[in-house]
């Protein structure tokens, strides 16, 4: 039986991690600072995980449940989700985005290179890495340059490459670098259950429109399933000190994706555009290639128009 410990494992896309490689067979074992899991209405496997609930900058409790766990059976993965997520929140402390994205990490691989681990380790990066791009330079590959513009993106940039230095004491270090994922349980500062929350709102309270910004950018989705899929493929099948997008590989306005909320709703609302909620750097464009990880068999199962209609009725289910 393989073994693997996620970071992050009660979070939005550790817990589908959980699930997935608990149906692949796997052993888990966990680290996150939340006792209880984000997701609401589903049911938690606890009697078939070991998860220590600290703080990733908790290094003392860390090493020793690494060290103990280390002397009973092998790790054979370690898939690194904890962190810093949300990029808005980057601005108003750097400093604490660093320590949580940058320095956490370079700590984790440290204890396990310490207790003698020599699995194989996944920094879960992020496509903000590449900062903004020309439509010309679409679809984004992993040899694209990286401009970070946030705080959040500098840190992930930057934990990937003091992570990578570690491929030389035996630890085969892989990134992934994650585009928008969506699936039910994603928090509400995101901005596709914030958009169905807005639209779950106005429906109860009779209204016939929602004021909106920029209709026109352009990101790459995923259902979160088929994501921490590719997690696990990439450690599986990957190469060491290697880059991995994340991504469908097509890109959505903003507009679409509302317009498939609406179809998940049975219902539409006008959308009015402010020029108050528009964006200073205007219209944008970004999608990835995932040429690379499909050349290790992945390949997305779910479409977005399921991924959207799930999320609806999880928000019809667990809000009053």
């Amino acid at each position: 039986m393989k073994s693997a410990l996620i970071t992050g494992i009660h979070g939005f896309a550790g817990s589908y991690l959980c699930r997935n490689l608990l149906h692949q067979g796997f052993r888990v074992l966990g680290i996150d600072r939340n006792e209880s899991p984000a997701m609401q209405g589903i049911d938690w496997p606890r009697d078939q995980l070991d998860v220590l609930c600290t703080d990733l900058n908790d290094t003392d409790r860390i090493r020793s449940f690494l060290e103990n766990r280390l002397n009973n059976q092998p790790i054979d993965y370690i898939f690194h989700l904890a962190g810093s997520a949300f990029v808005p929140a980057s601005w108003k402390s750097p400093a604490s985005v660093l320590q949580n994205n940058t320095l956490a990490t370079i700590k984790l691989i440290e204890i396990a290179r310490d207790a003698g681990w020599q699995g194989r380790f996944l920094v879960v990066s992020s496509s903000d890495v590449y900062g903004s791009q020309p439509a010309s330079a679409m679809p984004l590959t992993e040899n694209a340059s990286t401009a970070p513009e946030s705080p959040y993106a500098g840190s992930k940039l930057a934990a990937e490459k003091f992570a990578l230095y570690y491929n030389k004491d035996g630890i085969d270090v892989i990134i992934a670098r994650p585009f928008n994922h969506i699936g039910p349980g994603q928090n509400e500062l995101f901005a596709v259950p914030a958009f169905m929350q807005r639209i779950r709102k106005a429906l109860q309270s009779g209204q016939k429109s929602m004021d909106v910004g920029d209709l026109e950018s352009t990101r790459d989705f995923t259902d979160v399933r088929d994501v921490v899929e590719g997690y696990r493929v990439i450690l599986e099948k990957g190469a060491a000190g290697a880059v991995y997008n994340v991504c469908s590989g097509r890109h959505w306005t903003i507009r679409s994706i509302l317009e498939m909320i609406f179809d998940a709703a049975g219902c539409r609302l006008e959308l009015q555009v402010k020029s108050d909620l528009l964006r200073n750097e205007g219209t944008t464009v970004r999608y990835g290639s995932s040429d690379k990880l499909q050349a290790l068999g992945w390949h997305t199962a779910h479409s977005l128009e399921s991924a959207i209609q799930d999320m609806w009725d999880y928000i019809g289910q667990t809000r009053v």
